[in-house]
């Protein structure tokens, strides 16, 4: 699993390994910022599928809390809150 950025840190016999694992019927899985991940390997592409192509949506929401006491969410207050 890639959850990654850049041109991480892997020799040629490291990416050697990755594509022979997943060729030989095993799995891969790149999450959301494996697109943005070896640009320079062609490999890569083949595996992942595409390159990451920037946000270029950006909407305001509103975060009603439910349940302040929930520690997850406390942060962000008892109202209704514009992130």
């Amino acid at each position: 699993m890639f959850y990654t950025s850049g041109e991480i840190p892997m020799s040629g016999a490291q990416k050697i390994a990755l594509l022979n694992f997943v060729r030989s019927g095993r799995g891969f899985l790149g999450v959301h910022s494996a697109t943005d991940t070896f640009y320079t390997w062609p490999d890569y592409l083949d595996l992942i599928g595409g390159y990451f192509n920037g946000h270029p949506w950006h909407q305001g929401v509103t975060i009603e809390v439910a349940d302040v006491a929930d520690p997850l969410v406390a942060f962000l207050r008892n109202s209704a809150v514009e992130r």
